[in-house]
């Protein structure tokens, strides 16, 4: 995965800690992470990554799916 991708999805989870996932600043990022990743391969692992990272979070009452599901009406990181 390329080093912007892993940042900004890095900054996501940072302001889903922060600020939840229903925050202007947290759809900002979203929108910015799902505009990076150009081949099937790379948006693949930018969303094993996510899950990862969302996973490790101390926030429980944010669930990566449903930011996932919120975020993108193409689904590009879905399995």
């Amino acid at each position: 995965m390329n080093k912007e991708l892993k940042e900004k999805i890095d900054e996501v989870v940072k302001s889903l800690y922060k600020n939840g996932a229903k925050h202007e600043e947290t759809d900002r990022l979203t929108k910015e992470m799902f505009a990076i990743p150009a081949t099937p391969e790379e948006k693949h692992e930018a969303g094993q990554y996510l899950r990862e990272a969302m996973h490790n979070r101390k926030r429980e009452d944010v669930d990566s799916q449903d930011v996932l599901d919120e975020s993108s009406d193409t689904g590009i990181f879905h399995q």
